[in-house]
């Protein structure tokens, strides 16, 4: 990713951190945490994933129509894997 040789450190020696390895870990780390993602969702129920996003949305406030609004930018933006009907999201209004 760096194109450049990783060093060898020593025990106790400290990192040297710039900001092609600062890039390099965060990229590491959003990947991971994608992987982590998929499996959280083939392994977590699907009313878990539901209860997920009632806590998520439950401090919303507004009229119905206001609710179910932002309520379905939340699942698009966080949970689109999931694909929630619209039933499900109505179930959190």
């Amino acid at each position: 990713m760096t194109k450049e040789p990783l060093p060898i450190y020593s025990l106790d020696e400290p990192v040297q951190m710039g900001l092609t390895e600062l890039t390099v870990m965060l990229a590491v780390t959003k990947r991971l945490t994608e992987e982590a993602n998929i499996w959280l969702q083939l392994g977590l129920p699907r009313d878990d994933w539901i209860d997920l996003l009632r806590d998520d949305t439950e401090s919303i406030k507004g009229n119905p129509e206001q609710r179910l609004r932002k309520v379905r930018g939340i699942a698009k933006k966080y949970y689109s894997p999931l694909n929630f009907g619209e039933d499900e999201l109505q179930l959190l209004i």
